[in-house]
């Protein structure tokens, strides 16, 4: 067993014994509550003590998926790219990410993952996301006989974004997207030209689009595997991507070498994409 492995398995235990100690502490509070208070408050302080619980259990697992992440990942990466930045928990920001034309209809963003670096020439920026949209609704309450207001947070994309710069600006408006009713949060519009081989073109501009545009941009849809879209905007090209297995984030109870096996694979899906875009240099 190697340093890094001995230090992993150290902190896993160490997340356990701490998640144990909780438990405990919250057991002894809930039976000291019920004792002195009645059912009813041993009751409050056990839920208390169980969203404590998880909220922390989930905090150290963030934390450890970041830690393998950051200890890994950064050399697997410059094996096959030229990296300038990695960091686990860095994203674009929200006006970024609306910027983009790709995604519409979200009140709060997350994600990590950024990889900021270059494949035979091609820069490229990318990073993890995931939205959330707050919804409001009145539903009535028999109890009251009255409608009230119930507010929700609802998961509306789970994926990655992939930026690009390019030197076409008279094509923004220029989008191609997945035809699957798996990604609604991804935004369509504009005039829709064709649609082929499960992708559709749309354009705002116009009929007048080279098909080296729209072919490069459909092909770069298609390797990604997943529901996604790809948009001209004056300055990049934006690719977001669907999947709930979001990439290059460790898992803090698999090994080291587990890890390592999963984000190579992951890199070489990385570096086919951002292969895909030197059609760029045939588009005039």
């Amino acid at each position: 067993m190697d340093n890094k492995e001995a230090k992993r398995i150290g902190k896993i235990l160490l997340r356990i014994a701490v998640t144990l100690l909780f438990i405990i502490i919250t057991l002894v509070a809930a039976v000291s509550m019920a004792a002195s208070y009645g059912f009813t408050a041993g009751l409050i302080a056990a839920v208390i003590g169980f969203f404590i619980c998880s909220a922390v259990t989930m905090a150290m697992k963030k934390t450890g998926s970041d830690d393998i992440s950051k200890d890994i990942l950064p050399d697997i990466l410059m094996q096959r790219i030229e990296l300038k930045e990695y960091s686990a928990s860095k994203r674009f920001d929200d006006p970024e990410i609306r910027r983009t034309g790709l995604l519409s209809g979200f009140t709060s963003a997350d994600g990590g993952a950024y990889i900021d670096g270059s494949v035979k020439g091609i820069h490229f920026v990318r990073c993890n996301i995931e939205l959330t949209d707050r919804d409001t609704e009145e539903i009535y309450n028999p109890d009251i006989n009255s409608y009230e207001k119930v507010t929700s947070d609802n998961k509306v994309f789970s994926g990655y974004i992939l930026r690009t710069e390019h030197q076409i600006p008279q094509y923004a408006g220029v989008k191609v997207c997945s035809d699957t009713a798996n990604a609604p949060a991804l935004y369509r519009n504009g005039e829709k030209l064709r649609s082929e081989n499960g992708i559709s073109v749309f354009s705002s501009i116009g009929e007048n689009v080279p098909v080296a545009l729209t072919n490069g941009l459909s092909a770069l849809v298609a390797e990604t595997g997943d529901p996604a879209a790809a948009a001209v905007t004056d300055k990049y090209i934006y690719l977001a991507v669907c999947t709930n297995d979001l990439p290059f984030k460790g898992k803090a109870f698999r090994s080291i070498k587990a890890n390592s096996e999963k984000f190579t694979a992951q890199t070489e899906q990385l570096v086919r994409i951002v292969e895909r875009l030197n059609f760029l240099d045939h588009v005039r």
